[in-house]
């Protein structure tokens, strides 16, 4: 059989694309859920704009903090050790008053399922590796062109069709690539959205990022 060996990584290759893709795309699809979920909860929302109030009332007697507009995401953090004169933390005031706003953040996490998978997985590594097998799909084309070069093959015909499949591959996989560099631009303007510094740890990958607001 002419080309034998190539002709075997390109078939091994399509043999094994379908397990490929769903293994990418079942984490980028939780990751561009939790982005989601975690722009549109309302709950972390009106906590953010209650804790801004409560800060504002304790720095009430301070005329540079009394009036301020927003605060460092850490400060969330925080809230905790803060004590009332009964004891009672500032964690219990803000569950209290979001309650009050909308009974339904009692069941905000809820609305955050995909945030907890997401955490698992470091964006920028699974980029790598996602862009590893983009190498070699591309290589795999190469290849069934090169198969493809020989006229006098008789098995042309088959390696027609699977030429064909590469192509259909990489439509694909372009578009999943399209969906990594946007999920990727989607993070870093959540992180600017909540205010987070470029060089906190936060944004070094998205296992850090998902795992403060978890």
């Amino acid at each position: 059989i002419k080309n034998i060996k190539l002709k075997c990584e390109v078939i091994k290759f399509c043999i094994e694309y379908a397990e490929q893709e769903e293994f990418y795309k079942e984490p980028l699809e939780k990751l561009e859920e939790a982005f989601r979920e975690l722009k549109e909860c309302k709950a972390l929302k009106d906590a953010i704009a209650v804790i801004l109030t409560l800060g504002n009332i304790l720095n009430g007697g301070d005329k540079n903090k009394g009036q301020a507009d927003g605060f460092a995401i850490e400060g969330i953090t925080k809230i905790s050790s803060i004590k009332d004169a009964n004891g009672k933390s500032g964690i219990e005031f803000v569950c209290k008053k979001l309650i009050s706003i909308d009974p339904e953040h009692r069941h905000f996490k809820k609305g955050l399922r995909n945030l907890y998978e997401a955490k698992k997985t470091n964006l920028l590594e699974f980029v790598g590796v996602f862009n590893s097998f983009l190498a070699l799909a591309n290589s795999m084309k190469n290849k069934c062109k090169q198969l493809l070069s020989d006229k006098d093959d008789p098995s042309l015909n088959g390696l027609q069709a699977i030429s064909v499949k590469i192509d259909a591959y990489m439509v694909k996989l372009d578009g999943l690539n399209t969906r990594f560099i946007n999920l990727d631009k989607e993070w870093k303007d959540l992180g600017e959205y909540f205010g987070i510094k470029k060089d906190d740890e936060k944004m070094e990958d998205t296992i850090k990022f998902f795992s403060f607001w978890a």
